[in-house]
């Protein structure tokens, strides 16, 4: 039997929103499969929901005091709303609240359709990546029934990330055109249109779940999720002309308008019974609207008039069904025929048809489903080192930033030949174990030339080693910034200066194809210098699957990888404050090497000059908010697959050896070629060098990749805002900043 899950909004405190997440899994389960709904809740869905809301201004004054009022109605259609989820959802076994657990999750499917209704809305839900299965451990198929974008036009902003989001479906299919033209757009894929899958569901099935609302005299049903503007006026004077009362089933204060029976308590169950049971329905509900197509009601529905709709999967139904005139603006409300009387013999005629072709898509698609081995490029966390793009013989993959802004592989399902090449160089897959710290050779040295001092973050080793290295006809890679200083990418002296290689860039860097780039100047026999992250020196190694003579490779005391995207964000926000950026240094040594602080400048001439926890960036990376999952509990410095490691040498203080708070670097070597390398230094008289014991070196290891064990909440923060200046920071925090910065004077006054 094939096992097969949707995942939508189930848990919203809405009708259309449950009723159609019941129908989609119960059509897909009486098609002979195992169907269940992946119980994905985020906090936020449930914060969304709750019984009372603390005002925050008049007007949430106003909704808090009905909330109060109503609040034993209110409770009750929560608890009928959980019943409902309790007895007809087939709900995969736990609560999942957290993305990892979604991903683990889909393992036991054998496809996950996703959707219905406005899952992927950038408006709702927080523009939640879960709906779209778009992480890189999902391994399992996934296709869409039915998913809206919930608004009919997409900004541009959101285009690129949603069609990131997009590259990992197999197939698509659209309730509404808005959304069959952003897909097609996005992904060159022509999607099938569809029915909501409340349609699925003959009338006859829904009655069975029905359950009796108040049916003391004949009704009209009013049911609106937003403003009814002039609708309640008008559907209230025809309903006292035609004898009946109108039964008002929304979820606000607004519903009094009609002045007779407001009813707060229905469930999804109820919600079935009202519709089925009014002799005329009005209402700005798409779901609404559905099931009282589906019952044959006579009906009106009312949509926006404004700019940022969300018509169109309304519009596109209606005019499908022949059902156009049954569609008003509130400008229109007072010339709403009543009496005129909808021909369901032709509606339902044209229904038919459009159920056959939703029922042929997911049909189709579950007869010719294979069981098959599902495929993933790691079972851990990915460090984004960009071994699985360069291993890929069908360029299947991309690397591409999520929606916290952190790097990570996508497949391309349709080119993937599930040869496995990537998942073999993956270095969280197959890393080996690597020399342990504690077997390194220490020294502490810095360059004797000033300049080359100040144009290091520390004491110059990385330049040093790789002049030698471009001396004897080699090339050095490392990271540099972009043309506008919008990102980090990997690259070679081949293309960039060797200065740009230098300083400490606290960014996730962009590798694409550099590990090729690496391959092809070994294979020329040039000596090649490679600077990187712990797991970027493991991905080269595993790429490259075997030693080079002419490789030296060296990694750094890392603490940990900072988002991509909030780094971007950051250099948005210094432009709009300072002009278009020139240049940044997060290691400026305006107040000496012992001080973390950032420097920019500007085209406008105009400098930022700010120290830790003074600068916004600086401060959410130390204090561990922005960093990649794979950096909390990395180990990888405790046995480095690099010749050597370079660092500061921060215990400076605990020593005989000066410091001119220039900047002293710390080189362990690893291996041999390490300590070749490092005796070149020495031989060299480039630099001052002084041997170390392992004892003064612990600190920098224990000190780095061992700390940031946990996330604070800031990242989410971070992601959220606008403006990470504007973020809010503790009267503690501002005054540890002045502190901090007051240090650094003092040890520059002292040093000089």
């Amino acid at each position: 039997m094939k096992h097969i899950a949707t995942l939508t909004t189930h848990a919203a405190l809405n009708y259309g929103a449950v009723l159609q997440a019941y129908a989609l899994h119960k059509y897909i389960g009486d098609l002979g499969c195992k169907c269940e709904v992946l119980n994905y809740v985020p906090e936020h869905v449930e914060r969304s929901y709750e019984l009372f809301s603390v005002p925050k201004n008049p007007k949430g004054a106003a909704l808090s005091a009905f909330q109060l009022i109503n609040y034993s109605k209110r409770k009750l259609r929560k608890e009928r709303f959980a019943a409902f989820r309790k007895e007809y959802l087939c709900l995969s076994e736990e609560k999942i609240k957290t993305h990892k657990k979604l991903v683990e999750e889909t393992d036991r499917y054998d496809l996950v359709v996703c959707g219905s209704d406005q899952i992927w809305s950038p408006v709702l839900h927080g523009f939640d990546e879960a709906y779209f299965l778009s992480f890189p451990n999902v391994k399992t198929r996934r296709i869409s029934y039915a998913a809206s974008f919930g608004q009919d036009i997409i900004d541009d902003k959101h285009m690129a990330e949603i069609k990131r989001r997009l590259a990992g479906f197999s197939d698509f299919a659209c309730r509404e055109k808005s959304a069959e033209k952003i897909i097609s757009e996005l992904t060159g894929k022509e999607p099938h249109p569809v029915l909501d899958p409340v349609f699925l569901i003959e009338p006859s099935e829904w009655l069975k779940i029905a359950k009796p609302v108040n049916k003391k005299s004949p009704f009209n049903l009013a049911y609106f999720l937003s403003n009814p503007g002039n609708s309640p006026h008008v559907f209230k004077k025809y309903s006292e002309k035609s004898g009946r009362r109108v039964l008002s089933i929304g979820f606000s204060p607004r519903d009094f308008k009609y002045g007779t029976d407001c009813d707060y308590s229905l469930g999804p169950c109820e919600f079935i019974d009202a519709i089925a049971s009014a002799d005329f329905v009005l209402t700005n509900s798409f779901h609404c609207t559905a099931f009282a197509i589906l019952f044959g009601k006579n009906f009106y529905t009312r949509i926006s008039e404004s700019k940022n709709s969300r018509n169109d999967r309304m519009i596109t139904l209606l005019k499908e069904l022949g059902l156009e005139d049954r569609v008003y603006t509130d400008s229109r409300a007072e010339e709403l025929d009543f009496d005129k009387k909808i021909d369901y013999e032709a509606v339902n005629a044209r229904l038919e048809e459009k159920k056959k072709a939703s029922k042929a898509y997911l049909t189709d698609i579950i007869s010719n489903l294979a069981t098959e081995e599902k495929f993933r490029i790691t079972e851990g966390d990915c460090c984004a080192c960009g071994a699985c793009l360069c291993a890929c013989p069908k360029e299947a993959i991309k690397i591409e930033k999520n929606e916290n802004g952190f790097y990570y592989p996508y497949i391309n399902e349709e080119s993937c030949i599930r040869c496995g090449k990537c998942r073999t160089v993956c270095p969280v897959n197959n890393r080996p174990k690597g020399e342990s710290w504690e077997n390194g050779e220490y020294h502490a040295l810095w360059s004797n030339n000033r300049i080359e001092r100040s144009e290091g973050s520390s004491g110059g080793a990385f330049g040093l080693i790789a002049d030698d290295v471009i001396s004897q006809g080699g090339v050095v890679f490392g990271a540099a910034y972009s043309e506008d200083f919008r990102s980090v990418y990997q690259t070679s002296t081949e293309k960039v200066s060797l200065k740009d290689l230098k300083k400490s860039k606290y960014v996730e860097s962009y590798t694409g194809d550099v590990f090729l780039q690496v391959k092809n100047e070994l294979e020329k026999g040039r000596p090649v210098f490679y600077c990187g992250t712990s797991c970027q020196i493991d991905g080269l190694m595993s790429f490259l699957g075997k030693s080079y003579t002419n490789l030296i490779t060296c990694d750094f005391l890392c603490h940990g990888v900072p988002s991509a995207g909030i780094y971007t964000k950051y250099i948005d926000n210094l432009e709009s404050k300072y002009g278009k950026i020139e240049s940044i240094d997060f290691r400026s040594k305006a107040f000496g090497w012992k001080a973390y602080c950032t420097k920019a400048e500007f085209e406008s001439g105009k400098t930022y000059l700010k120290t830790l926890f003074r600068d916004p960036y600086l401060r959410l990376f130390f204090e561990n908010n922005i960093l990649r999952d794979s950096c909390y509990g990395c180990k990888r410095l405790d046995n480095s697959n690099a010749d050597l490691t370079i660092g500061d040498f921060w215990r400076v203080c605990d020593t005989d050896i000066p410091d001119t708070n220039e900047g002293i670097s710390l080189v362990c070597a690893h291996t041999a070629k390490g300590r070749e390398v490092t005796e070149k230094l020495i031989a060299s008289g480039r630099c001052e060098v002084h041997r170390l014991e392992k004892s003064s070196c612990s600190y920098a290891y224990n000190k780095n990749l061992r700390k940031p064990q946990s996330r604070n909440s800031g990242l989410k923060k971070a992601v959220g805002c606008t403006d990470l200046f504007e973020m809010k920071i503790s009267g503690k925090k501002k005054v540890k900043g002045y502190l901090y910065l007051a240090r650094a004077v003092l040890d520059k006054v002292q040093t000089k």
